[in-house]
Formats: C-alpha cells, sequence, structure tokens
C-alpha cells in the first residue's frame, strides 16, 4: 500500500493503515496530506506487525506514535492536536471513536513529553494553546474520561454484582441501611477503575450522577422486600385456637 496509496479506489478504507505505514519512514515528506490523514481516520485499522488479524483505532495508533522512530510525525501529531485552528474536529473526531481512553491519553501523554518536555496535564501548554484555539485538549480528554465512567454508572447490569440483598435485608428497616452500603461499595468501584491509570488524579473532579443507580437498587430493594412479605404470608404458623389440636382430637371420647 506504500507509494500506490492514491491508485486505489477504496483507499478511504485505508486510512489508518496509511498513517501506520507513514510512521514507519524517517520523515514525514508531505505534511499537508498527512494532515488530511490524520482528520480522515476515524475508524478502524489492521496494525502492523500483528501476528493476529486484530484491528485497532486510536487508542492503539497514538502508541505507534509513541513507539515511531518518525520524530517529524509525532510533532506534526501534537501541534495539529493543541495548535491548529481545526483541532476541535481532530480531537472530536478522536476521542469519539475510541475504545479506551486510557491507553489513548497515555500514549499522547508521552508524546507530549518527548515533543515539548513537560506532561499532558493543566499546565502552561495547555493554557497557551487553549488561548490560541479555544480548545483545552486536557479538559477534553477528562471528560470524555468522566463520560465513559457516568455511562458505567447508568450501565445497571454492573449494579446487579452488588445486589447480595440477603445479606443486608431481614426487614423494612433494613432498607436504607442496605441502599447505604451498596451503593457506596458501587461507587468504590467505580472510582477504583481510575487509580493506577492517567485519570488517577482526576478522581476526585469527576461529577458523577449516581441518582439513577440508587432508584434502581431501591426499586430492587423493594422488589426483594416484597418477596419476603410473600414468603412470610404463605408460611404463616396455624391459628390453632380455631381448629383442633392433634391432642383434643386423639382424646376425643368415641361416639
Amino acid at each position: 500500500m506504500g507509494n500506490n496509496y492514491n491508485f486505489y479506489f477504496d483507499k478511504n478504507l485505508y486510512v489508518g493503515e496509511r498513517i501506520s505505514f507513514l510512521l514507519q519512514e524517517n520523515e514525514v515528506k508531505e505534511g499537508g496530506k498527512f494532515i488530511e490523514l490524520l482528520y480522515e481516520f476515524s475508524g478502524k485499522y489492521h496494525k502492523r506487525n500483528s501476528i493476529y488479524h486484530f484491528k485497532g483505532d486510536w487508542s492503539e495508533l497514538a502508541s505507534e506514535f509513541y513507539f515511531s522512530d518518525n520524530i517529524n510525525a509525532k510533532h506534526i501529531f501534537v501541534e495539529e492536536l493543541l495548535y491548529s485552528e481545526s483541532n476541535r474536529i481532530l480531537i472530536d473526531n478522536i476521542l469519539n471513536n475510541i475504545s479506551d481512553v486510557d491507553s489513548f491519553s497515555e500514549s499522547l501523554g508521552y508524546l507530549v513529553e518527548e515533543v515539548y518536555g513537560c506532561s499532558l496535564a493543566q499546565n502552561e501548554l495547555i493554557d497557551l494553546a487553549e488561548e490560541k484555539t479555544g480548545v483545552n485538549l486536557y479538559s477534553e480528554i477528562v471528560y470524555c474520561k468522566q463520560q465513559n465512567l457516568q455511562n458505567k454508572v447508568d450501565d445497571f447490569y454492573e449494579i446487579d454484582d452488588f445486589l447480595e440483598l440477603s445479606r443486608y435485608i431481614d426487614s423494612e428497616d433494613d432498607k436504607q441501611f442496605a441502599l447505604n452500603k451498596i451503593i457506596e461499595d458501587y461507587q468504590n468501584n467505580i472510582y477504583q477503575e481510575v487509580k493506577g491509570t492517567f485519570f488517577e488524579s482526576e478522581v476526585e473532579n469527576f461529577d458523577l450522577d449516581f441518582s439513577g443507580s440508587k432508584s434502581y437498587i431501591s426499586e430492587k430493594i423493594d422488589e426483594h422486600l416484597q418477596d419476603l412479605n410473600s414468603y412470610e404470608d404463605d408460611y404463616e404458623p396455624t391459628n390453632f385456637s380455631e381448629l383442633d389440636t392433634v391432642d383434643s382430637i386423639l382424646n376425643k371420647p368415641s361416639g
């Protein structure tokens, strides 16, 4: 696909492969066309040097940028993200089409440090870039992670793993305790996912909404209490004041 790339009728399906191929070269010979490819790629590509037929997205492509020896390509990519007047389009294109924002952010952080000698965080570099373009690259990435976490919070299938209601509830009096305990465990699990990742320093700044989760848990608790009440009703002890006891029957004189 090298120099014959433009002769392929379906070349637009292989934008990622083209970028990956160019990263193997020593330098970018046509900077304008390389930038066009960055904006065009939004899907999947066959990752080079993979023994499996693995298709990656920007999560993997960012890693290829970092491990590439093409210093020129690295500078173009990072500068386009930070200082281009069109960087909003590129950033949205990337963040809306990545499967692993943690991996992407980590690789991009290494790239920024290599190119500019500073970390990808809220700092002077990010401030200067935002003044020029009106877009804060770091904030956009952090917001993407927050949205991913919120989507997980709202996935009630995840909550079901924490609904061991029989451990906490024997009666209506236990409802509030159970609700608080389950939501606390669920929140800790969500935030635990961030520890040890690029976003660990932002944990306290994530503004996640657990109101839907609380409503769902409350409904499940009510259902559990109804099941308990039904069980108790079905097995209510017999009222022996209305029926003959075994002893009274056995002691009755024969007629």
